[in-house]
């Protein structure tokens, strides 16, 4: 009797252990489960996010493809045919009439020439034909031709990105900090330094100017439409931007991203 009891009391405890393992394996096989919906739901959160933000940033370059497009072709064609008709004009003027006549026309020529390098601007096709450098390089020479602003630029002599979303996306904060530093500035210089070290590439921009007064506790710029354009263009390019004051004067732009 005794031995029968020891022994259903051994079974009834493999038993018991045996339910006790396999809840404890539904417990451990439910939260895992859970575990992986809830990082699955963060992924695809996280890729809905990023589809979003890069179907945002193909809206802005469509728009500025069509503005640059409407701009080269309606706008510039309306002073192309007004030169046309002042050109008609200066035929039936006196030669005392032909010298203002001549300045309206060299405004009018002048006003075309900045439609057209604005509208080369605005196409993400011109960046991708004639490339970030050369197109940072044209960018720089008509600041150059202002005579208003020193410029010190270096940039590798052969430098191509494999990607051409992250070319587009490089110019375009390019872009960005030189219309900030003509608008707000009050700067004399630009520093641009493009690096390429290992797949990394980096690109620094300074200038002497003002700086920004809109800084968190860390030093970094609080964000505004414009910075908030730049960060989310390197978070496109699986990159990091800093955007600080430059010592002892000015803004420093430091934009990092892998070359893939």
């Amino acid at each position: 009797m005794d031995f029968d009891l020891e022994l259903s009391l051994t079974v009834v405890a493999i038993f018991i252990f045996i339910v006790v393992l396999l809840m404890l394996n539904l417990m451990l096989t439910g939260r895992n489960r859970k575990i992986k919906h809830d990082s699955e739901m963060v992924q695809m959160n996280a890729r809905l996010d990023n589809e979003v933000s890069i179907a945002k940033m193909e809206v802005a370059e469509n728009t500025m493809n069509e503005l640059g497009r409407d701009l080269h072709d309606d706008v510039g064609q309306q002073l192309v045919f007004t030169i046309m008709q002042m050109n008609a004009l200066d035929k039936k003027l006196n030669d005392s009439d032909k010298g203002a006549l001549q300045e309206a026309r060299n405004s009018v020529q002048a006003a075309l020439n900045s439609i057209r390098n604005i509208s080369k601007n605005l196409n993400k096709d011109y960046i991708s034909l004639v490339g970030f450098k050369d197109g940072v390089s044209r960018l720089f020479d008509k600041l150059r031709l202002s005579g208003n602003m020193a410029l010190r630029v270096e940039m590798p002599e052969q430098l191509n990105f494999k990607s051409q979303s992250n070319e587009i996306f490089a110019y375009r904060i390019i872009q960005e900090c030189v219309s900030n530093t003509l608008k707000y500035a009050g700067a004399s210089t630009i520093y641009l330094t493009v690096t390429v070290i290992n797949e990394m590439v980096s690109v620094v921009y300074e200038d002497d100017g003002k700086g920004i007064s809109n800084l968190d506790s860390s030093g970094n710029a609080i964000s505004g439409i414009g910075i908030n354009n730049m960060k989310k263009r390197a978070e496109l390019m699986k990159g990091e931007i800093l955007i600080s004051n430059r010592q002892p004067n000015g803004i420093k732009v430091s934009l990092t991203f892998p070359d893939k």
